[in-house]
């Protein structure tokens, strides 16, 4: 038997937000379709959704908010941007997370300068912000990047593979 995401999945509100260029919202309503996809295929693996584990995100579901960054980011912003950057920044898509290429990585996008990381109030909302800025895992000023980017983004960029 297959899962899928919920077809009530609406991609539209993400579009609409990112066509006004408001990148903060579009930012917000990207983890909320993200978190909605895996809460429903959780929930018809009838596992409990308390802990969202996100190598059950659908693949479709990050490529379709990928495609709408792309596009009304001039391919500034997007999970395939950062997925190269990644690569590029000396990293393996092995799932693995190794801390000198992390590092650089984070230093590329933006997410960090030098050891420190930015806070939530520091991303930039705009389409200056650096290359594959957006969108961020930095949710809320108490999100903690090293493992929640282990936990939550790299399955996201990886299911793009």
């Amino acid at each position: 038997m297959g899962f899928s995401y919920d077809k009530t999945l609406n991609f539209n509100q993400l579009e609409k937000l990112l066509v006004q260029k408001d990148f903060k919202k579009a930012n917000d309503e990207t983890y909320k379709l993200i978190d909605r996809s895996v809460m429903s295929v959780m929930k018809q693996r009838y596992l409990p959704d308390y802990r969202l584990d996100y190598n059950f995100l659908p693949p479709t579901v990050p490529q379709n908010i990928d495609m709408l960054w792309k596009k009304y980011s001039g391919s500034r912003f997007g999970f395939g941007i950062q997925k190269r950057l990644y690569i590029q920044s000396g990293n393996s898509l092995d799932g693995r997370m190794y801390l000198d290429g992390f590092d650089c990585f984070s230093d590329l996008v933006g997410w960090s300068e030098g050891e420190r990381w930015i806070s939530y109030h520091q991303v930039i909302f705009h389409s200056s912000a650096p290359l594959g800025h957006l969108p961020t895992p930095i949710v809320n000023e108490t999100s903690g990047m090293d493992t929640f980017f282990r936990c939550y983004a790299l399955p996201i960029i990886l299911s793009l593979v």
